[in-house]
Parts: C-alpha cells; sequence; structure tokens
C-alpha cells in the first residue's frame, strides 16, 4: 500500500536548462538505417549545435553507461538523467532488478539523479492489456526497484505511454496509487497522455492535478490535428496550462524535449534548425519553471 504521507515540504531540485531525450535522434538514424552506435559521436555534434546542453540516454547496462558518459564530456554535454526500461510484470523483473543493482553504484557516482523508466508492455505492436494479477505484481516490483534506487539518492520516475491510460487508466492509477511518494516519482509524457485519453487536455489537467507533486520530469512533444509536429511549437496541446498546474503544485520538474516523428509528420526544416526552434519555444514557455526562483 502507498505511503500517502503529505510530500509538500519535499525539496524541490531545480533545472536550469532543457535536455533532449535520444529517442527522436534514434528515429531519424533508424530512418537512413544506419546503426545508432555508428553515428553518436556525430549526432551528439548536431545535438550541440542545435543549442542544448544536456540530453537523456536510453542505458541497458554498466558498460553503456561508461561509454555514454564519456563521449558526453566530450562534447560538453550533461547526463541529469537516463531511461532503462525492463519487465516488471512477472518473474523476469529478476533481471530487471539485476540490470539496476549493477548499474545505480555508477549512477550516483556520476551525480546522475532521476532514471525514468517505463515498464513493458505485453506488447509493443498489439493492443494487449495486463491483468490485474500482473499489475498488482509489476507495482510491488517497481516499489522495490524504487526503494533501492533511493539508497543510492536516485529517484525513480515511472514513464508511461498510451497503453497505459487504457481500461479506465487502471495500469496508471493502481502504479500511482500504490507505490510511494519517496520512492517513486513521475515522468509525465505530456503527449502520451494526451493522446490516450482521447486528445483530452482536460484528462491532461486532472492527471498533474492528481500526480503533479511526485512530477520530477517531463517529457515534451507537440501535435497539430493529432499528428506529431517536425517541431515543438503552438499545437494540441496547451503547454501554458501545463505550465500554470505545474506551478500551482510547486513542481519544477526536468523539462526533456522529445519531438518524435511518426508516419503522417511533415519535414521542412534541418534537422539542427528544428532542434533549434523547439528549444527557444519550450525555453520560452517554460520559463517559470526554470531555474531557483527562491
Amino acid at each position: 500500500m502507498a505511503l500517502l504521507h503529505d510530500i509538500s515540504m519535499t525539496t524541490i531540485q531545480h533545472f536550469d536548462f532543457p535536455v533532449v531525450q535520444q529517442y527522436p535522434w534514434q528515429q531519424l538514424v533508424e530512418k537512413r538505417q544506419v546503426e545508432w552506435d555508428n553515428v553518436l559521436d556525430a549526432t551528439l555534434d548536431q545535438i550541440v549545435s542545435s543549442g542544448y546542453q544536456g540530453w537523456e540516454p536510453c542505458l541497458s547496462s554498466t558498460k553503456d553507461l561508461h561509454r555514454i558518459v564519456n563521449i558526453s564530456t566530450k562534447h560538453g554535454l550533461e547526463i541529469k538523467s537516463v531511461c532503462i526500461g525492463g519487465v516488471f510484470h512477472d518473474e523476469r523483473v529478476g533481471e530487471t532488478k539485476k540490470i539496476f543493482a549493477d548499474i545505480l553504484p555508477t549512477l550516483a557516482s556520476n551525480k546522475i539523479g532521476i532514471i525514468m523508466c517505463n515498464p513493458a508492455p505485453l506488447s509493443w505492436t498489439e493492443k494487449l492489456d495486463k491483468t490485474d494479477e500482473q499489475i498488482r505484481f509489476q507495482t510491488v516490483a517497481f516499489q522495490q526497484v524504487g526503494e533501492l534506487c533511493a539508497k543510492h539518492g536516485i529517484k525513480l520516475a515511472y514513464h508511461t505511454h498510451d497503453v497505459e491510460f487504457r481500461l479506465g487508466a487502471r495500469e496508471l492509477h493502481h502504479m500511482m496509487i500504490h507505490t510511494s511518494h519517496d520512492c517513486v516519482f513521475f515522468c509525465l509524457d505530456t503527449h502520451w497522455a494526451y493522446r490516450g485519453t482521447g486528445n483530452s487536455m482536460l484528462a491532461l489537467e486532472d492527471i498533474i492535478s492528481l500526480y503533479g507533486k511526485r512530477v520530477v520530469e517531463l517529457h515534451l512533444r507537440q501535435s497539430r490535428d493529432g499528428i506529431w509536429s517536425e517541431t515543438f511549437e503552438d499545437g494540441d496541446i496547451d503547454y501554458c496550462m501545463v505550465v500554470k498546474e505545474l506551478l500551482r503544485q510547486n513542481a519544477r520538474p526536468l523539462l526533456v524535449l522529445e519531438q518524435a516523428h511518426e508516419e503522417k509528420t511533415h519535414f521542412s526544416l534541418d534537422v539542427c534548425e528544428a532542434n533549434a526552434r523547439s528549444l527557444a519555444y519550450v525555453t520560452k514557455v517554460f520559463k517559470p519553471l526554470l531555474g531557483d526562483l527562491s
């Protein structure tokens, strides 16, 4: 059962600048049918050229982390958070826990304070829903990993796609209600929440109202007429509302641009120009959440 204590006095961490997620850049690399590792150095050059000071890489091992830290340092890019996935809903969670246990000391020694984690769905391609028993199992396991992360001074941030909002959003709500506020935090992926609730700003506002105090990271994406846009800009989601609601709850999350593309996304800009525009927009709109405002 969750430890539903008051967290209003929790120390607020401040982040001075937005960072960018690995996934949109990896999409562009895979579109060219090139191996990600073969162009990582050149890609980080482009990220720097776009104006970013940091990025969020995806990891699967301590070996990955050592390599990523070294090449990021070479490019002057900070790593404030990483993405680590895994299965939590069945006995395969043992391997997930091993990955976390192995990598946590190195994350801590490199002062990387957030792990964004999306528990694996039953399928990434088919619309399959976990049973109640699988969700209960997953929630207990996620809490255990959160407790392990906390021992290393690292925040485990629960992330979702749209699947967690099906069937009354039972997976999202059970995970959030039955984990403790001091061990399991929330990475709110705004557009997956919006899309998963039928393109509803009302639902997105309610999610922030319910869980805003636990949001330590935002994944930011925009769409126009339901299609992911080339740049993060004005569009379907009212990000001024998002800022207002987070301010109301005294949340100052890490801002992570993840302006991915899908089949109908229209491209007209150079990748660095598109990312520079996205960075300028998010810095302007989210200015009240950036930096120490005390």
